[in-house]
């Protein structure tokens, strides 16, 4: 495999492991600020929404809303339907579909289309026209797909030619305030009468990605609780002065998250040593050590490191925590990625109780799955050398002499 891509892996195996870390800081002091909250001017309109957003996590293929007609709608089975509406649209309408997609359970690497059709009620053509429109994945798998990653952005950002969002939710929106159109989008249709005709056919891919997750106008919040964080303990100065006591000198924060330029710096060196830090309880007390290993258990980015383990270790494959643990291994790991850097760094308890930590990153082009591909044959690699100590053979105690 080649990939233009800087590279950097560490290991350590924490049998007998001794780390000195100085005292924890002190706790900062609380600062207040009063501010005011303003009405926004402006109100409802009368144009019917087509709102399709329950469920949000899509499982398989059916109807997730529609405005057909039924031909009993006093019948049992069509009240119980809460998908169809039966409402005919006349005139202008609005439509927002916002869904996410996680793989199947026997087909992980799988796509889901999601479709909108319509059919016009009588018995002549209808020509509909898009006034606005946009739509966006939250990560692309093909050149050519509308995407906006999940990027927690500062509080003021200058606007630019290319569009900044925090995701496909705020994609969406800041095309329809610029009165931009996703290429994805046709501009008109036209429906001929006598059967459904499609307007949009959308795949929700997940091949490739780590996690498996995609979604189209979704929202979540990530970076914005370590940002928090880092103003809870004094800023980023004192975050600074804090790894170069514990030894990461490579770690050093400039800038609030998300930090799309790649200014914050660190190694794949320091990842392992930080997490060896803590499982060794140099750094926390053991019951904030205990919370932080279930904070790391409930990952679910467990595609590359655990992923790529699982691979090497050969034999039955299958979702890598629950195969893992079958063969009795056991790795806590986060993943980071900023579309041009991917990384992932983890506690391995193995089979024997002895336990290793590893640490990987690579940069490359932006969002090349080689990149995450790369990690995991790493970690495949690696795989064979944590085997599990032999156990030591029991011998037999000399029979007593019977009298």
């Amino acid at each position: 495999m080649k990939i233009p891509a800087l590279l950097s892996v560490a290991l350590f195996n924490l049998s007998g492991a001794v780390l000195d870390t100085p005292a924890l800081i002190a706790a900062p002091t609380v600062k207040q600020r009063q501010q005011q909250v303003r009405p926004l001017p402006g109100g409802l309109d009368k144009v019917l929404m087509v709102n399709d957003n329950n469920p949000e996590l899509i499982t398989g293929e059916g109807i997730l809303i529609s405005t057909f007609p039924t031909k009993n709608t006093q019948s049992s089975s069509a009240k119980a339907d809460k998908s169809n509406l039966a409402v005919p649209l006349d005139g202008r309408f609005d439509l927002f579909s916002h869904h996410v997609y996680a793989g199947l359970p026997d087909h992980l690497e799988s796509t889901l289309w999601l479709a909108v059709l319509a059919q016009p009620l009588g018995e002549e053509p209808v020509q509909l026209t898009l006034l606005k429109g946009s739509t966006s994945l939250s990560q692309a798998t093909e050149a050519g797909q509308t995407a906006a990653p999940f990027l927690p952005l500062p509080k003021v950002i200058a606007e630019t030619t290319t569009p900044i969002a925090a995701g496909p939710g705020s994609r969406v929106a800041g095309d329809l305030l610029r009165g931009e159109r996703a290429q994805e989008l046709p501009e008109r249709w036209e429906l001929l009468p006598g059967s459904p005709s499609a307007l949009l056919v959308l795949p929700i891919p997940v091949a490739g990605l780590d996690p498996l997750l995609n979604g189209r106008n979704i929202r979540v919040s990530d970076n914005t609780a370590t940002n928090l964080l880092i103003q809870r303990i004094g800023g980023k100065d004192v975050l600074n002065a804090r790894f170069n006591a514990l030894g990461l000198s490579s770690t050093v924060v400039n800038n609030w998250l998300p930090d799309l330029q790649g200014t914050n710096t660190t190694s794949s060196h320091d990842l392992a040593r930080a997490i060896a830090l803590v499982d060794t309880g140099k750094a926390l007390s053991p019951r904030t050590r205990d919370l932080f290993r279930e904070a790391m258990s409930t990952s679910v980015s467990n595609r590359l490191l655990p992923g790529g383990f699982l691979k090497g270790l050969g034999g039955k494959q299958g979702e890598p925590d629950n195969s893992l643990l079958a063969k009795g291994y056991r790795i806590y790991n986060k993943t980071g990625d900023i579309g041009i850097a991917y990384a992932d760094a983890g506690l391995i308890e193995l089979p024997d109780g002895s336990r290793a930590v590893a640490g990987f990153m690579v940069k490359g082009p932006f969002n090349d799955p080689r990149s995450t591909e790369l990690i995991r044959d790493m970690a495949a690699a690696m795989a064979p050398v944590l085997k599990p100590k032999p156990s030591t053979p029991r011998t037999e105690s000399t029979k007593s002499n019977q009298p």
